[in-house]
């Protein structure tokens, strides 16, 4: 069947937005039940193409101009087929986790407990006739949920719509011990209650992904495209996007409310601490210094010479040499921080070079000399240090003339670092920090504007060590000069 989509979305404001950041999945994904002949994406504005963690494509558009109006229009033709159910490659327990939205408190038990031995004797067609009950008990009643109402919610009230019929399915499912996941997309129909954008269900059934649709009491077929899947649509990747869209709004302390929700649910989530610092910053709230105090977390160590070397210099030198060996490409990587340069694109850990390999053990002392000064603590940072680390990533970076580094933080680390191993000295002098390692300035536009809040000076040589959580970045450089670095992760061992 081809299916010929048109999606638009209209934003109207009385007083116009001064920024605005939106998460947007609206492309279809590719899989074996449909191909995309065309699609376009009419949006106004630039925006950063990304795939998830799930494997949904997701663009995130940014305005940093006022505006009264935002149209965004999704087009184009899809080609859709019976298939056979899909195989995946994210793992099933991913799907079996509880989340704020699809979690079955008693009642939700209770009904499920009515389909345990039917669903563990026939399987899918348990299933099949799970939905139907469900949708008995809860009648497609539109207009009194919404996003954020949770299964437990909506089964109680005996009324909801496509995403309350999914997310009471999902808990029923994963109580059950049934990998169950969220999917949005459309659906062709000529009822006109549910022309929009749709959502159902998939499980897991004898290693196969299976589609149930409560709201139309039937599996998916040709008339379906699937746009995204997920745990659920608060998953952790959603909360985080939402807050962005609160702090680019003005809305910091509801960004901030958001993001503490969903660290109780993953306390070591870098992401998620460092939007929190972002959000408490804009909302003058205490938890801005106990994450970012610049004086005590972040240090500046100035490297001895390994042995075997007569001095830093002769030190640095080597080191430059086997550095640049690694260093095959001339662009930077499209989906990393830095521009106008190239990035190493083997783990240097793995070196057999003498001079990378006698860094690591250079490096060790003012690693432990960090940690020894944090001590422990109960921020999260603090509550982390073991006092012993291992490397989690490392890897140089080459900047040429008008180089530097996006404003970012490191998701998958503890302790950051940046060790400069040739600078650009004339632009360091500069009135302006250029080429200075900057910290505290979120990547996109928030409301209101937030500079840098802590600046380290580099130097051939300097070790700089900062919590990963932290937003990190490099003050362009205009002189005719490069900047060799490397950067590595240490997380507690």
């Amino acid at each position: 069947m081809h299916l010929e989509i048109h999606h638009e979305t209209v934003y109207c404001y009385d007083v116009p937005l001064k920024h605005s950041v939106q998460l947007l999945r609206l492309t279809p994904r590719r899989d074996a039940s449909q191909n995309t002949l065309y699609w376009h994406l009419d949006i106004p504005g630039p925006t950063d193409l990304a795939v998830d963690a799930f494997g949904n494509e997701q663009h995130v558009l940014t305005l940093d101009q006022p505006v009264s109006e935002i149209r965004i229009v999704a087009q184009g033709v899809v080609e859709t087929r019976n298939s056979a159910p899909a195989r995946d490659t994210v793992p099933p327990l991913v799907f079996r986790q509880q989340t704020a939205l699809t979690t079955a408190d008693d009642t939700i038990k209770n009904f499920a407990e009515k389909y345990r031995r039917l669903i563990e004797k026939h399987g899918r067609q348990g299933l099949m006739d799970l939905m139907a009950d469900l949708l008995d008990h809860m009648p497609y009643t539109p207009g009194q949920t919404d996003a954020g109402t949770s299964a437990q919610q909506a089964f109680a009230q005996g009324l909801g719509v496509c995403q309350d019929h999914a997310h009471v399915f999902i808990a029923i499912c994963r109580y059950l011990g049934i990998p169950a996941r969220y999917v949005s997309g459309y659906l062709y129909t000529e009822n006109d209650h549910h022309v929009a954008s749709h959502a159902w269900v998939e499980a897991l059934c004898d290693e196969l992904w299976y589609g149930f649709d409560v709201s139309n009491a039937c599996k998916p077929d040709e008339r379906y495209v699937r746009l995204a899947e997920a745990a659920d649509p608060a998953s952790r990747s959603v909360a985080q996007h939402a807050a962005i869209v609160d702090l680019a709004r003005g809305r910091a302390p509801q960004a901030l409310a958001r993001l503490n929700a969903a660290l109780e649910r993953h306390p070591q989530d870098q992401s998620l601490w460092g939007w929190a610092a972002t959000a408490a910053r804009a909302a003058g709230h205490p938890l801005y210094q106990r994450l970012c105090d610049y004086d005590a977390m972040v240090g500046a160590y100035d490297l001895a010479p390994p042995d075997g070397w007569s001095g830093l210099d002769a030190f640095l030198g080597d080191l430059s040499k086997a550095l640049k060996e690694e260093h095959f490409y001339q662009q930077h990587p499209i989906n990393q921080s830095l521009r106008h340069g190239s990035q190493s694109m083997h783990l240097l850990t793995g070196s057999q070079a003498p001079a990378i390999r006698a860094f690591f053990q250079a490096v060790d002392a003012p690693i432990r000399e960090h940690m020894a000064r944090l001590g422990q603590g109960d921020d999260p940072l603090r509550s982390r240090n073991t006092f012993d680390y291992r490397i989690q990533g490392a890897w140089s970076v080459r900047l040429r003339p008008g180089g530097f580094h996006r404003d970012h933080f490191h998701h998958e680390g503890w302790l950051s670092s940046a060790f400069y191993v040739e600078t650009p000295d004339h632009a360091l002098e500069s009135d302006d920090r250029q080429g200075w390692i900057r910290f505290g300035k979120p990547p996109f536009a928030t409301a209101p504007p937030m500079e840098p809040a802590h600046y380290v000076k580099p130097k051939p040589g300097r070790l700089v060590l900062f919590p990963s959580y932290m937003w990190h970045g490099t003050v362009p450089f205009t002189t005719d000069e490069s900047r060799l670095t490397i950067a590595f992760d240490a997380v507690p061992k």
